[in-house]
């Protein structure tokens, strides 16, 4: 048996992990900061429909661009803007001609993509990114997560 002593301290510990949890969830996406674990959202298609990945994040005049990758593709991206222009040459072959991006919504902090024609293989956890110039280097800083889920048509 458990000297009461140290099991209240194991709920109190629980407790407060719980507390924290919760506050530091609660807060609504455009006041979060970028060094917490970027929000997370559910999107469901069916084939052949347009989907919008969503990600929204506070206004930011710095804004080099934006990537957005899945989990599964290693190197290769969804799609990148970088600098003005679209960037294809690791896009990942499965999504080239089936991506867009609204490049002139980044400074107001809208880096969603829709995808095109979604495709049952498109199913998965997908990761956006804003990047910026911090102190002279280029840092990819994790926004938004999207898990986008393909239902049959």
């Amino acid at each position: 048996m458990i000297p009461d002593s140290r099991r209240d301290g194991r709920t109190m510990d629980k407790l407060i992990l719980l507390s924290l949890f919760i506050v530091c969830h609660a807060a609504p996406v455009s006041e979060r900061s970028t060094t917490t674990a970027p929000y997370a959202e559910n999107v469901s298609a069916r084939p052949g429909e347009n989907v919008t990945l969503p990600c929204q994040v506070p206004a930011n005049n710095t804004l080099l661009g934006a990537k957005w990758t899945r989990t599964d593709l290693g190197e290769e991206y969804v799609v990148l803007f970088l600098h003005g222009h679209m960037e294809t040459e690791n896009q990942h072959s499965s999504f080239k001609n089936r991506t867009e991006m609204q490049s002139s919504q980044f400074n107001r902090g809208n880096l969603s993509v829709v995808l095109n024609n979604v495709r049952t293989t498109d199913s998965g956890t997908y990761t956006a990114y804003q990047m910026q110039n911090i102190e002279g280097e280029t840092k990819d800083i994790s926004v938004c997560i999207v898990h986008l889920m393909t239902t049959p048509g």
